[in-house]
């Protein structure tokens, strides 16, 4: 039997040291593949590693004990999306040179990060092959015809292998058995380190996203028709995970759980008629939101919702492409607030369409959301090759059509000269809301590493703290309101500490 070596290329403690840690979601699925196909493998998951030289001995141990026959990279994002990104292209050359030095077996680039920078990556990292797109059919396809030793580069969806100095590619296929594949194998993750670091269990509970958000990649990476698993098959999944680690909270990764509506109840449905007790949290959209769904919400177990709706005018609702309107944002708060679940806004400013007045309305009408546990102001948005921004940044002259290969992040020349001073003011006089440029504060740094580091799931009332002590700061003198310019000379200057 073939041993295949699985590397997941993401550190929380390089990449997002303040963002939390998110374990294999993507390769669950993978693993099942592997599985079903023959293969043995064995994941070495480097979201786990403390530090640099922590990788370093991750891979090197995986490698010497396992002996595999080939390697597989997991990328699941290349930069930071925030304002300004950076990117993870040095942290992957040196995961992908540490593999080199430890073997030299093949090497196979996947995942939704390499997916939209695939010749980067391959070229980054020297890797052998790659695939865009779903691997579940496409990776295992590959692995057979490697080890039966075609001579000719083989023919599998979404390939990407180079190949007399230029890249061959084949069309990458939407993998058509995902309704039916069963359950994820999650198998070889160590879900008791993520209940340490407060972690959570990934499910995935369809493919595909029947939105057209200006900024997003879902579309392009998964359809824009839904694959909808069976509700008895996830529910199953969960109840299953729920009974092998001490480890309680799940996440659902779909793009936007509550669509479609009745397929999102069935799953609550089940939950609830099997007395599950778990937690879990996940993304929603505010449209189509009722008291009806959202106490199906209460009784599953949802301890928080992550609400993305990036903007509250109408007029930058249109120019983003949403598919709800400003009543319904508040008509589905006044519903959370009834069922006092805890609530996340993430809001995005100064993308396509936003001018000075609607930036100064969008911070006017935060201040009508009755239910912000906590609140993420970004500004800008990281132009994601195959989003419909993407082809609005070459129309405008900002990019040009297939010349990206590092993050750019779009934002609206029409903002106001002193916009990140007038979200920093809003955030300090909001004890709830944060932006980036809390990011380079001590305090919140202390915070989110303490929060990482003793596993505080709940942790609003810590952050609440944190901004009445950046208020107090600010008063006292101590608290600089940093210009764009002086954000990123900070950032930069920070970067090359490091």
């Amino acid at each position: 039997m073939k041993r295949i070596l699985l590397v997941y290329a993401v550190s929380h403690a390089i990449q997002n040291p303040l963002g939390g840690v998110a374990p294999p979601s993507g390769l669950t699925w993978i693993q099942k593949a592997l599985h079903v196909n023959g293969f043995d493998y064995h994941t070495c998951d480097l979201s786990l590693a403390k530090d640099r030289w922590d990788i370093e001995k991750i891979i090197k141990q995986s490698v010497t004990s396992y002996q595999p026959h080939a390697v597989g990279v997991s990328i699941r994002n290349i930069d930071t999306s925030v304002n300004p990104p950076r990117t993870f292209f040095p942290f992957l050359k040196d995961v992908a040179q540490t593999i080199r030095r430890e073997t030299h077996v093949p090497m196979i680039l996947g995942g939704p990060g390499f997916s939209l920078y695939s010749k980067k990556c391959m070229e980054t990292m020297a890797a052998d092959y790659g695939i865009v797109g779903e691997g579940e059919a496409s990776f295992p396809a590959l692995l057979n015809s490697i080890f039966s030793k075609v001579e000719s580069a083989p023919s599998v969806p979404g390939l990407i292998v180079k190949k007399n100095g230029s890249f061959h590619e084949i069309p990458r296929e939407i993998f058509s058995g995902y309704t039916t594949f069963g359950k994820a194998r999650h198998a070889g993750i160590d879900y008791d380190a993520y209940d340490k670091i407060g972690g959570y269990y990934p499910i995935q509970t369809k493919r595909g996203c029947a939105f057209n958000c200006i900024y997003c990649d879902y579309p392009y990476l998964e359809g824009r028709q839904y694959r909808l698993r069976q509700p008895s098959v996830i529910v199953d999944e969960i109840e299953d995970l729920s009974k092998t680690s001490a480890l309680n909270h799940f996440f659902f990764t779909d793009s936007v759980f509550n669509f479609p509506t009745e397929f999102c109840q069935s799953i609550l449905d089940q939950i609830i008629k099997r007395k599950l007790n778990i937690d879990w949290t996940a993304y929603v959209n505010p449209k189509g939101m009722t008291p009806d769904l959202i106490e199906r919400f209460k009784k599953s177990g949802c301890s928080r919702l992550e609400v993305t709706i990036d903007t509250l005018t109408r007029p930058t609702l249109k120019s983003y492409q949403k598919n709800f309107n400003q009543g319904e944002i508040f008509n589905a708060d006044s519903f959370f607030k009834q069922f006092d679940i805890p609530t996340y806004y993430w809001i995005n400013l100064g993308g396509p369409g936003e001018t000075k007045e609607t930036f100064v309305r969008n911070l006017e009408h935060l201040d009508r959301l009755t239910h912000v546990t906590k609140g993420w102001v970004g500004v800008g948005f990281v132009v994601l090759p195959g989003s419909p921004l993407y082809d609005l940044a070459v129309q405008e002259g900002r990019i040009e059509r297939n010349g990206i290969i590092e993050p750019y992040l779009y934002i609206s020349n029409h903002l106001p000269n002193n916009y990140s001073e007038q979200i920093q003011m809003f955030a300090i006089d909001h004890p709830e809301w944060f932006s980036v440029f809390d990011m380079l504060d001590i305090d919140y740094r202390q915070m989110a590493m303490k929060i990482i580091n003793e596993k505080i799931r709940d942790h609003w009332p810590m952050q609440m703290a944190y901004g009445m002590k950046r208020k107090e700061k600010y008063l006292q003198g101590d608290l600089p309101i940093m210009s764009h310019q002086m954000y990123q000379d900070r950032l930069e200057a920070k970067q090359r500490k490091n």
